[in-house]
């Protein structure tokens, strides 16, 4: 993948701009300059190059209206001069490196923190030459017991809240771009914003006429209690004080949840997914990276690419990340972790574990666990020993890495290490059963408990936690 590209990718997953002005960034520095097609020009080139600029901007500033922002975003006070300029700079640029377009784009960026912008739409708006224009439409309907609400939005982010009363509340702000600010006003009519009943659901739907360029943020109040589904192509996803579940599909944007009484399910194919407290959580995420701070129930996660980081789980944790980083603090159910490529660590377990990592370092804190299974194929293992049931089993293995094994005062175990190309220390006060350079077995306390560590290549070191 060249330069460029990979930049381009990078700020997008920043979130610095949105898939369609990625698009334009890359076709605008990669393929064919910095210009739109001139007014009139016939040649296939000119209308494709038309058409692809009307293409590539529907979705506006990828970040939506969080607390405390407005609609419009930021920019700076003199937006149509500014963004001659940081063209022209982005020209030079390029002019000024040759082939080297991801230093084109940090110069870029550079540029707009100067001039106070910070609207990746702005942006893409003074390169291309468009115009935008927006209203906002409010829509109401009851929703009946048992109903729950559906939203529809292929561009725009959605933010659900709670609603004051039994109806479903709509506030939809519509954005369409042209290349004069009168066009874009007259296809505001051509994006409908509809909350219809269905089977006894609510049904929020976006749509546009085809060629289109447009944006539609909504904010949707739900009555209490009312399970919510959501789905966006493109835009960001915010829930805050819902009681019931809520399941989300999204395919470029971020997941952000407040405090949700209620269980969490869905996707996301590009985004960062963000969760203060929830009662249980099933997601998918195959580029982007999740962080939860507590969960009361059960976690199930899948992480293609990035890192997962999870406080408190009250239930059952299953993870499996392929590229990327899990750590968790506190497990109270079973713990069963697989990470294809990085390091997984868990502050304290207190359920039983089953640990895998193919390519990384291992890291565990064991309180009370009953059964722990912990191997990294390549890399290091390190177990923290709190309190172990009498009939506890722990096995801890690796292929090519060390093991640390700490024991806390007060844990009866009979411990036995093996590693066939390395050596054992073992500091701990036990009664040894035998010792030798690479095998030591004791018994730790009245040695109730068992735990048997074996390494293949590397070194074991037994000792007392401190």
């Amino acid at each position: 993948m060249s330069d460029e590209r990979l930049m381009v990718l990078k700020m997008l997953r920043d979130g610095k701009v949105s898939v369609e002005e990625a698009e334009a960034l890359l076709e605008a520095l990669g393929e064919e300059g910095l210009g739109a097609a001139p007014a009139g020009d016939s040649t296939e080139e000119g209308q494709r190059r038309a058409h692809q600029d009307q293409a590539t901007e529907a979705s506006g500033a990828r970040r939506g209206p969080g607390p405390g922002r407005g609609w419009e975003g930021r920019v700076g006070p003199s937006w149509a001069s500014l963004g001659r300029e940081v063209a022209e700079a982005v020209r030079e640029a390029v002019a000024d490196i040759g082939p080297s377009v991801g230093e084109a784009l940090r110069r870029l960026k550079e540029e707009i923190k100067g001039g106070g912008v910070v609207s990746a739409s702005a942006l893409v708006q003074g390169l291309f030459g468009l115009a935008s224009a927006a209203d906002e439409v409010g829509l109401s309907h009851p929703l009946g017991p048992g109903g729950r609400l559906r939203v529809r939005n292929p561009r725009g982010d959605v933010r659900i809240e709670r609603s004051p009363d039994t109806q479903v509340h709509v506030q939809a702000r519509r954005q369409a771009w042209f290349r004069d600010e009168q066009t874009a006003r007259s296809l505001l009519d051509r994006i409908e914003v509809r909350l219809r009943p269905q089977d006894g659901d609510a049904v929020v739907e976006v749509g546009a006429d085809p060629g289109v360029r447009f944006r539609v943020d909504l904010v949707v109040r739900v009555p209490d209690g009312a399970p919510v589904a959501v789905d966006v192509d493109s835009g960001d996803v915010r829930a805050d004080g819902l009681a019931a579940d809520l399941e989300v599909e999204i395919k470029s944007g971020d997941l952000e949840i407040g405090s949700h009484r209620g269980a969490i399910r869905g996707s996301v194919n590009s985004g960062d997914v963000q969760i203060r407290k929830a009662a249980a959580c099933v997601l998918r995420v195959l580029s982007g990276d999740f962080g939860a701070e507590e969960v009361a129930g059960r976690v199930d996660l899948y992480v293609a690419s990035g890192d997962a980081r999870i406080g408190r789980v009250g239930g059952e944790l299953v993870a499996q990340v392929l590229h990327g980083d899990l750590a968790a603090g506190h497990v109270v159910g079973h713990a069963q972790l697989k990470v294809m490529s990085g390091d997984a660590e868990v502050g304290e377990c207190s359920g039983d574990v089953e640990a895998l990592v193919y390519s990384g370092d291992l890291k565990l804190g064991v309180r009370g666990s009953r059964s722990t299974r912990a191997k990294a194929m390549s890399g290091d293992v390190e177990v923290r020993i709190v309190a172990l049931p009498s009939d506890a089993e722990v096995a801890l293995e690796t292929v090519s890495g060390d093991v640390d094994l700490l024991i806390a005062p007060g844990v009866d175990a009979r411990v036995s290490a093996q590693t066939r190309s390395g050596q054992v220390d073992w500091s701990i006060p036990a009664q040894i059963v035998q010792r030798s350079r690479a095998a030591v077995e004791g018994v730790v306390g009245s040695g109730q408990a068992t735990v048997s560590i074996h390494a293949l290549a590397g070194d074991i070191s037994v000792r007392e936690a401190t």
